[in-house]
């Protein structure tokens, strides 16, 4: 989901910002329709949003 108000260089360039304090960037999904927040979730996507979240430099361990 793009979000230019909260994240207006986009998730990749959190994570630029987060790695440059030589920290790690997690995104939480979940397995169902909705995350427990109402956001869409990765069912039916998982690989998808799994190869999108490496390539926005999302640190993440991916176990399907």
């Amino acid at each position: 989901m793009l979000d230019p108000e909260r994240f207006p260089d986009g998730i990749s360039g959190l994570a630029e910002k987060i790695h440059g304090m030589r920290l790690k960037l997690g995104i939480y999904s979940s397995a169902g329709t909705a995350t427990c927040a109402g956001y869409p979730a990765s069912i039916g996507y998982e690989d998808i949003d799994a190869a999108t979240f490496a390539a926005w430099g999302v640190d993440c361990k991916w176990e399907p």
